[in-house]
């Protein structure tokens, strides 16, 4: 009896620990599978999370991107305005100072220069226009200068010098209004 005591005793252990590894193998097989189903239920939480902040990043960098370009063009728009704040400023007290040129004794040679100048580019036929004021105020030195040569005009949107055409169209502008908006053109582009 000793010998099927020992061999069941064994044949017990055999199974026991047989059991115990299936046992084992069985928990590690489900742990491991939970620790697999888990990852997978991580994996997908991470990817839905990961899309929703993408989202999220790609939502504000365009409301501050469409902020951005908002502020840039309210920046723009003020350095704009003020770059023709500028100009106009600018514009405004050389205009004061060609005032005072216009009745300064120098003016009477600068306008007789002006008019010989255009003369040169047109037909001895030709058309000046001047400011009334300059036709009035130089009446005698043009008629002793130029002698019939021209018929003068009036146009006072020239501030001063003048404009010269001829019966061909030919026209040359030296009025000081032209010369003042080349320079404010100048000052557009510099500025």
């Amino acid at each position: 009896m000793d010998r099927i005591q020992e061999k069941l005793i064994s044949f017990e252990k055999t199974v026991n620990q047989d059991v115990l590894t299936q046992k084992a193998n069985l928990e590690d097989a489900i742990e491991k599978e939970t620790a697999d189903r888990l990852d997978a239920i991580r994996s997908e939480y991470q990817k839905i999370a990961d899309e929703k902040f993408d989202k999220n990043i790609k939502y504000v960098e365009k409301q501050v991107n469409g902020d951005i370009w908002v502020d840039s063009v309210e920046a723009k728009k003020r350095i704009l305005d003020k770059k023709a704040q500028i100009v106009t400023d600018i514009i405004n007290a050389a205009k004061s100072r060609i005032n005072d040129f216009i009745n300064s004794e120098e003016y009477a040679d600068y306008l007789i220069q002006s008019i010989q100048e255009a003369m040169t580019h047109i037909n001895n036929n030709g058309t000046i226009y001047l400011t009334s004021h300059d036709k009035e105020r130089f009446s005698d030195i043009l008629q002793a200068e130029f002698q019939g040569k021209i018929d003068i005009q009036i146009n006072d949107e020239i501030i001063g010098g003048c404009i010269a055409e001829d019966e061909d169209g030919v026209v040359v502008d030296n009025s000081i209004l032209s010369k003042v908006e080349k320079q404010r053109e100048l000052l557009n582009a510099r500025i």
